[in-house]
């Protein structure tokens, strides 16, 4: 795996921005991007020393509040699997300004924490972000555009993490480079277009014609039977 160049929890503000202006980044950046603290979580390996025998002192850190010293030494005990805590321990699930409120009020978990509210060049930055919960959010998403452009990997440098915390198991998924334009696909061979195939209908059969109507016969004219001739006088008078 390689280097790690994050700072350490239990650095001074002065040792913690040097490692912040090495990247580019000011104090305002430092100050604002610790402030992602307000949500997650910390193992008690970070912050047990401040607990019972500060920098070898015997006793617990000075600048940490007493109630949060007992709670956190119930959460941690003589674990031996290095439980965590909360850095923000008011609005512990929200992204908020709390964590400002937290650390002026001694209740910073981590020693850098703490010391972002004493020093005198950061002391100032969290008392604003404190008391402006929108000037914070505006500062701290310039700060991340800011980090986003530190040490670009591009090309088959690096990987894309399916971890953040580790590195991928078997091959690395490369990350694209945006230099390199991507093969035009090649068109495929357009289909032939697919005729139909239709039944021919059956032929239907003709119905049987109806046999021709055959007329009748035309009745034959009667004759007119021919006039009687009339009877002569001679005649008439034999039937007399």
């Amino acid at each position: 795996m390689g280097e790690v160049n994050l700072p350490g929890p239990t650095l001074t503000v002065p040792e913690a921005l040097q490692s912040f202006t090495s990247k580019g980044l000011n104090v305002n950046d430092m100050t604002t991007l610790l402030g992602g603290h307000t949500v997650g979580v910390a193992h008690c390996s970070f912050f047990q020393d401040r607990l019972s025998n500060f920098q070898g002192t015997g006793a617990p850190d000075r600048s940490m509040d007493p109630t949060l010293v007992a709670k956190l030494r119930r959460i941690c005990g003589t674990n031996a699997n290095d439980p965590t805590a909360f850095l923000d321990q008011n609005t512990s699930f929200a992204f908020d300004n709390e964590y400002y409120n937290q650390i002026r009020l001694r209740r910073g978990v981590m020693q850098i924490d703490q010391e972002l509210a004493s020093d005198t060049s950061t002391a100032g930055i969290v008392s604003g972000f404190a008391s402006n919960p929108g000037g914070f959010q505006r500062s701290f998403a310039n700060a991340m555009i800011k980090m986003g452009s530190i040490q670009v990997l591009v090309g088959n440098a690096g990987e894309i993490r399916q971890n953040c915390r580790v590195v991928n198991k078997g091959k690395p998924q490369q990350p694209s480079n945006p230099g390199t334009p991507k093969k035009p696909t090649t068109p495929g061979k357009p289909k032939k277009p697919t005729t139909p195939v239709l039944k021919p209908k059956k032929p239907t059969t003709p119905s049987k014609s109806k046999k021709p109507i055959t007329p009748k016969k035309p009745k034959k004219p009667i004759t007119p039977t021919k006039p009687k001739k009339p009877k002569t006088k001679n005649q008439a008078s034999k039937h007399k």
